[in-house]
């Protein structure tokens, strides 16, 4: 327990050092007097959970940063955050493209031949969602997957329909059953335990 406390000691000076804030001036920003601050930074006093939650997003960090025991999970935890900024940055871009390229082949086929081609917007759904699978089978977590693939099942089914309706005027309402066992089955799935796993960093 002790070197739980003397680990988050450490780590709260670590942070307001490179925040550049004085004691007084975080103090201010979470409503506690500098005296407060000086005795955590002490070792007299423990931050509860609720005080390190909100210092955790004053200084814009992964709330497990408080407890990196060394310099190299400290800086882990720290860019962690940032990378998973990135990496979301980076799946919404590639998935708003696909959006721009069917907003200008609507264009292009409004001016061309007239047509209004909105469903080319409803087909844009599950390819946004198949992109996200991609993405998320690369970086992302696991429960995200199940969502995604179920949103692709019903954005496909729905999108098939309603073209089969424009094209030959027939809805074919009976794919939805189709529906209904992928999306059991995708529940089931996600129930299913990784047989691997990473490695836990506090054994590291």
């Amino acid at each position: 327990m002790e070197n739980i406390k003397e680990t988050i000691r450490v780590n709260l000076v670590r942070l307001r050092k490179e925040k550049k804030l004085t004691q007084l001036e975080l103090a201010e920003k979470i409503n506690y007097s500098d005296k407060a601050i000086s005795r955590w930074e002490k070792g007299e006093v423990t931050p509860d959970i609720e005080t390190l939650d909100k210092l955790s997003k004053i200084y814009d960090i992964p709330f497990e940063t408080f407890f990196a025991k060394d310099e190299k999970k400290f800086r882990y935890f720290k860019l962690k955050k940032v990378e998973m900024g990135n990496k979301l940055a980076i799946s919404l871009l590639a998935i708003l493209s696909i959006w721009i390229i069917a907003i200008f082949y609507y264009i292009y086929l409004d001016f061309s031949s007239g047509t209004s081609a909105w469903i080319i917007f409803l087909w844009a759904l599950p390819v946004s969602f198949f992109l996200g699978i991609i993405f998320n089978a690369i970086w992302g977590k696991r429960i995200f997957l199940f969502v995604l693939v179920s949103l692709l099942i019903w954005s496909f089914i729905t999108a098939f329909c309603l073209q089969m309706l424009i094209s030959y005027n027939v809805f074919p309402w009976l794919v939805y059953i189709v529906g209904i066992p992928l999306q059991i089955g995708t529940i089931l799935a996600s129930f299913i335990s990784p047989t691997r796993h990473k490695k836990n960093l506090q054994e590291e």
